[in-house]
């Protein structure tokens, strides 16, 4: 957290920050306003409460990825669990796998997942959209209030319909919730 607030009151716009030697660094760019880049991996709630930067991480991301944020992230890895939980606006870009819980209890802004992503896509997702390049894991939309699920490779199971509350979810381009009359 001490970096992050190094750089939060630096007179610089970008700063980059080499991590291949440390173990983990949580904390990067927490409420972060700038341009961070990350060249290595970058931990535990990396951009988190971001309010307008950008983080672009060159390896893979820890657990909480942009937690809370409004912002812009790029990860050219994979992302841990809980990738966009309670997202508020921005964006996130994982050009590798996420892992699960993707977009929990997210309100706005957008997710894309180059890759695979693991399981309970968008549960209590409120708002904003994820697309999933990649194939998916079970339990897709699992209380889902609002926004866009989608999905262009393989699902593991069907839908769990009962636990959908609103929003809409797209597997191949073709939209399998709510469901509609062909």
């Amino acid at each position: 957290m001490f970096l992050s607030a190094l750089i939060n009151n630096g007179s610089d716009s970008t700063y980059t920050i080499f991590t291949r030697h440390l173990d983990d660094l949580g904390l990067l760019g927490i409420y972060n306003r700038k341009t961070i880049i990350v060249e290595g991996d970058a931990g535990y709630d990396c951009a988190a409460l971001m309010d307008g930067g950008t983080v672009i991480v060159k390896g893979n991301a820890g657990e909480r990825l942009g937690n809370c944020m409004k912002g812009k992230i790029i990860v050219y890895g994979n992302a841990a669990p809980f990738a966009g939980i309670m997202l508020n606006g921005g964006s996130i870009k994982i050009k590798g796998n996420a892992s699960n819980y993707v977009g929990l209890k997210m309100r706005g802004g957008k997710i894309i997942v180059q890759g695979n992503c693991g399981h309970t896509l968008g549960a209590e997702m409120h708002g904003g959209s994820i697309l999933v390049m990649g194939d998916v894991g079970i339990t897709v939309a699992c209380s889902m209030y609002g926004g866009e699920i989608h999905i262009n490779g393989n699902m593991s199971g069907p839908l769990f319909e009962a636990a959908i509350r609103a929003g809409s979810v797209y597997h191949k381009g073709k939209q399998i919730w709510p469901i509609v009359n062909p």
